[in-house]
């Protein structure tokens, strides 16, 4: 996440004590120990003589080494296809390797921190808890809540008002309204009944949803996918159609209504007529609010072919000249305390990163 967002990060200097002001690693060298590490712990995890921990010291799986390796085997294929811009056939093929054999296989593999009673989920404490008393933080936009109520894909999605509320400024809406990026507005909040938002919601790191999504997209490409074509193989539309499932049963949506959303002919179009367009907005929905749907919208250098309806926010920054935003600021204790290599490494947030670049 630190290399996504930032680029250059430190990390070969940063854990050496008596260094306070570390060189940052490139993210070519970054990406090289991500798959490094990922590789380190499924071997570990493979030994014979490896231990699991006890089901009290491991909040995400309870000691269960197979959901742990399930859960390296997704990220390691995330990671690969966050390089797709440098080939993205490829990638395909090399992240449909890392999901071969045991990889997750059903919502209950999903790596994820679940909240209780005494210690929140942050959404819940931070926005929703705002969002209902008035003071309102953070709403959904317009890009997402349209992709949801039919405006962009012309059939109304079951998941809107699970993973949308309202407060009561807007209990009597009739119409579901995001946000328009770049003004705000619209009538859709997280609330303390969102599913996002409620006080033991879990935070999902990478599920089995997302991997069914990476999945349908390495056979689009594989399969010799664009931006603009239609078709993929069986295998491919299978993992899209699993994908939207595990998400929908994940949040719980009626069984009645997600046969019929799954049954509407703008959804079951079928593999010949599969595009990636449909498999990334499927996606963007699955991962609201992860921040690996940045990762996607950079690394396919947020195509309007790709994005339906995508369009630069209103009051965007003129010193940006029309471009998307590519990167974040380092923090600024970062420019005060490690000035001189923040200021080397710093470049204009719409200047592509290493990673999305071609």
């Amino acid at each position: 996440m630190a290399t996504t967002a930032w680029e250059n990060i430190p990390y070969s200097q940063a854990f050496t004590i008596k260094n306070l002001k570390p060189e940052y690693d490139s993210q070519e060298s970054i990406y090289q120990v991500i798959n490094q590490l990922l590789d380190e712990a499924i071997a570990d995890i493979d030994k014979t003589s490896a231990k699991s921990p006890s089901a009290a010291d491991d909040i995400i799986y309870g000691g269960n080494r197979t959901r742990w390796k399930a859960a390296a085997k997704a990220l390691k294929a995330r990671v690969i296809m966050q390089k797709s811009a440098k080939g993205a056939t490829a990638a395909a093929n090399d992240a449909l390797t890392a999901l071969a054999s045991a990889a997750m296989t059903s919502n209950a593999d999903d790596l994820q921190l679940t909240y209780n009673t005494r210690n929140l989920n942050p959404w819940h404490s931070n926005v929703a808890l705002a969002n209902v008393t008035g003071n309102l933080t953070v709403r959904h936009s317009q890009q997402f809540i349209d992709a949801l109520n039919g405006t962009t894909f012309g059939v109304f999605d079951p998941r809107l008002p699970i993973v949308g509320g309202r407060t009561t400024a807007n209990a009597n809406a009739t119409t579901w309204v995001g946000g328009e990026n770049g003004i705000g507005g619209g009538n859709v909040d997280l609330t303390a009944n969102t599913w996002h938002s409620r006080n033991t919601s879990p935070i999902l790191f990478i599920t089995f949803a997302e991997q069914k999504f990476i999945q349908a997209e390495a056979e689009f490409l594989k399969n010799g996918g664009t931006t603009t074509s239609k078709g993929t193989t069986a295998a491919g539309y299978q993992a899209y159609l699993d994908g939207i499932k595990a998400n929908m049963d994940k949040l719980g949506v009626a069984d009645t209504a997600r046969t019929r959303y799954m049954a509407d002919p703008k959804v079951a179009v079928g593999a010949a007529n599969l595009t990636l367009q449909l498999i990334m907005a499927e996606k963007f929905k699955a991962l609201f609010l992860n921040p690996e749907t940045w990762n996607d919208y950079r690394r396919w250098d947020y195509s309007a072919d790709v994005f339906k309806d995508l369009t630069l926010p209103k009051n965007h920054n003129s010193a940006l000249a029309g471009k998307w935003i590519e990167r974040s600021l380092y923090p600024l204790e970062e420019f005060s305390r490690n000035a001189d290599v923040a200021n080397k490494n710093q470049k204009i947030s719409n200047v592509r990163m290493w990673i999305f670049s071609k």
